[in-house]
């Protein structure tokens, strides 16, 4: 009983133990993070005319917006370009004119919104020179150039039906999808989703006057699903019980042997006695050193019992050591879903 109990009480603490001497993961490489950078020189093409402005708004409209767009243009005078920002899409609101549009572009321009600004030059422009003068078409082509030469796009291409199509966590529309975004210089994040594909998700970063092409292709998660053997915790776990146990075994057995060798020599010197002197003479020997033999072989045996516990640990362990999981490969050159990237 003294031998089983320590055995039991070495079970418990290993056991006990091992959640927490698990080995670390190793980290996943993820190659759907890894930034592409587009080196594409953008030729951005003046719109061209698409609209003929035909008056429809009623005389009593157009006097009111008139009287909003002299206060708009009062407070940009001011430098007020907020409040003047305000008043323009007033009077917009009123009267739908390319005039208030343009100034409407200016101020946007104005409070550093270069993609809303050129996205409203682009309106004026497509309304063609009449309604705004010639002059005041010009300045809007040269305005608009120099809007879109600090702006990127970002090419997305995506041939699965059903699919929506996100830039930076706003939907673009519903694939299929051939269509540019122009956006801001930085970070941004192009993603996609359907049900029952592996959702896709990838960094883009991109320079004033710069372009990235992406294609996106995304893969049905039964295709996608794998297994594959992890370690619940890391080998030096078992290896230090197995290190342990050769130990222990080693130092009981030597102990065990070391006051067994004792003992015999004791009996050999009582039988030498009986031989050479006789039985009816007392022998006298070392009471200390049989004590001493006595100890080591129960300490021995103890040590022995305790290997033996040690051992069945270990073997467990590297029994154990490693589970088979379920999972989805990373998106990247060979597995996953792939994104191509055309500069």
């Amino acid at each position: 009983m003294r031998t089983v109990k320590p055995i039991l009480a070495i079970l418990a603490v290993f056991f006990a133990t091992t959640p927490a001497r698990a080995g670390k993961k190793k980290k996943a490489d993820n190659p759907g993070f890894d930034i592409i950078r587009g080196t594409e020189r953008i030729e951005f093409e003046l719109p061209k005319q698409k609209h003929r402005f035909i008056e429809r708004t009623s005389p009593e409209n157009q006097e009111t917006a008139r009287k909003i767009f002299r206060r708009a243009n009062e407070m940009f005078e001011k430098q007020r370009v907020d409040e003047a920002l305000r008043l323009y899409r007033k009077a917009y609101a009123r009267w739908p004119h390319p005039r208030i549009l343009f100034n409407i572009a200016v101020s946007l321009g104005m409070l550093a919104h270069p993609l809303e600004s050129a996205e409203t030059f682009r309106k004026v422009l497509e309304y063609g020179p009449d309604p705004i003068t010639p002059e005041r078409y010009k300045q809007a082509q040269e305005r608009y150039k120099e809007l879109v030469g600090q702006l990127s796009q970002i090419q997305i291409d995506c041939t699965e039906a059903g699919a929506t199509v996100f830039v930076d966590g706003q939907s673009i529309g519903r694939s299929p999808l051939h269509r540019a975004v122009t956006i801001g210089p930085g970070m941004h994040l192009v993603s996609a989703s359907k049900k029952g594909r592996v959702p896709f998700t990838k960094q883009v970063s991109l320079n004033p006057g710069y372009r990235a092409k992406v294609k996106v292709v995304l893969r049905r998660f039964d295709v996608m699903v794998q297994w594959r053997t992890v370690p619940r915790y890391h080998w030096w776990l078992p290896a230090t019980m197995t290190a342990l146990t050769a130990g222990l075994l080693g130092a009981g057995l030597g102990m065990l042997l070391k006051g067994r060798s004792d003992i015999d020599d004791i009996k050999s010197g009582i039988e030498q006695h009986k031989n050479t002197v006789g039985v009816d003479v007392p022998f006298t020997y070392d009471v200390d050193k049989e004590n001493r033999a006595i100890t080591m072989q129960v300490v021995g045996q103890s040590l022995m019992g305790v290997a033996a516990a040690t051992g069945v640990a270990s073997l467990v362990l590297w029994l154990v050591r490693k589970k088979k999981v379920r999972y989805v490969p990373e998106m990247g050159a060979g597995a996953g879903p792939k994104l191509e990237v055309r500069f």
